[in-house]
């Protein structure tokens, strides 16, 4: 997750944290901060580098989410989502 603060700074936080006693990861709670602040839950994807079209690529994580951007990046082995 990426915090933009009002003053500008950028901030990543991890969207999940591991439990020791339960032996895995459970969600971090995501504080949306004071007025001002903006928060970006950022999300990379591999395996779309051969789809037919970039408007054939849907992200679900329980409902389904906007793309706000969205292209190749050739200096990696695969298209990324972001």
């Amino acid at each position: 997750m990426l915090r933009v603060t009002a003053d500008g700074a950028q901030i990543f936080e991890p969207t999940a944290v591991f439990d020791a006693g339960a032996g895995r990861f459970i969600a971090a709670p995501i504080d949306l901060g004071p007025e001002g602040e903006q928060v970006f839950l950022v999300l990379f994807g591999t395996g779309v580098r051969f789809r037919s079209d970039l408007a054939a690529v849907q992200l679900s994580v329980g409902v389904r989410i906007w793309k706000r951007f969205m292209r190749d990046r050739r200096e990696y082995s695969s298209g990324w989502i972001r």
